[in-house]
């Protein structure tokens, strides 16, 4: 039993080390409630007053839309299957 939490032990602090955590600065005023990965690059999110953001450098840079007409709506899903769908 000993052997097994030991074991346990380790795998969680080697998993625990692998990640880490990175704080982005937002200029742009949006609360963000949806998020889509395509892949490593390619990110799409979505929020509040008609906004949409898409990363194609895996979240390092952003381009921000207000959609036309939902300027007052808030997106709170959105679903992405490449850079321009």
């Amino acid at each position: 039993m000993k052997l097994f939490l030991l074991t346990c032990l380790l795998l969680t602090s080697i998993v625990g080390t692998a990640q880490e955590i990175e704080i982005l600065e937002n200029k742009v005023s949006v609360s963000l409630r949806g998020l889509s990965v395509v892949n490593d690059k390619l990110i799409w999110v979505c929020g509040t007053r008609g906004s949409v953001g898409k990363s194609t450098d895996g979240g390092k840079t952003w381009r921000w839309f207000q959609v036309k007409g939902y300027e007052t709506n808030d997106f709170r899903d959105i679903e992405a299957f490449d850079e321009k769908t």
